[in-house]
């Protein structure tokens, strides 16, 4: 498995939480140092993603790292629960999103749960995802509140 963490701290904690698990760990510091690693066709097949690296988007490393190594399943490992990075994370291909505050710890259970083929959140993005399908039940097409208003009266074509 492959993680990228810019922090030496957590990258560190990281590898050793997963080595104590039974996971061997390329751990790489930045989003340049695992696409050269997935150039050369030696990206793992399960990448643990910081989504908050310094100078570099890891929505456009995923997604690069996904056109080199589409067999590999991507997790987003952040401390960020909002939309703004939730949503877009899933977007580029995340397979799940889980909150460093409380995975860190229990990583080998998520890349057990990955590789089982479960979808890995921590419950409080799970809350999110349940929360924003719900408020768009009864608007299907993604339309504004005065566009529905105007649909349901008839007024629109």
């Amino acid at each position: 498995m492959a993680l990228i963490e810019d922090n030496a701290e957590i990258r560190a904690l990281c590898v050793a939480v997963l080595e104590d698990a039974g996971f061997d760990c390329d751990a790489y510091d930045s989003a340049r140092a695992s696409l050269v690693a997935a150039q050369g066709g030696s990206l793992a097949g399960i990448v643990l993603v910081d989504l908050e690296l310094p100078g570099e988007s890891s929505f456009d490393a995923i997604r690069a790292l996904r056109a080199l190594a589409p067999a590999s399943v991507f997790i987003a490992l952040t401390a960020h629960a909002g939309d703004d990075w939730l949503f877009p994370a899933l977007k580029v291909g995340c397979a799940g999103y889980v909150l460093k505050s409380e995975a860190v710890h229990r990583l080998g259970e998520v890349l057990r749960e990955i590789a089982g083929g479960g979808t890995p959140l921590s419950p409080p993005v799970a809350r999110r995802l349940v929360t924003s399908f719900q408020a768009h039940t009864d608007d299907p097409l993604g339309l504004s509140a005065r566009e529905l208003e105007l649909a349901r009266s008839g007024l629109l074509p």
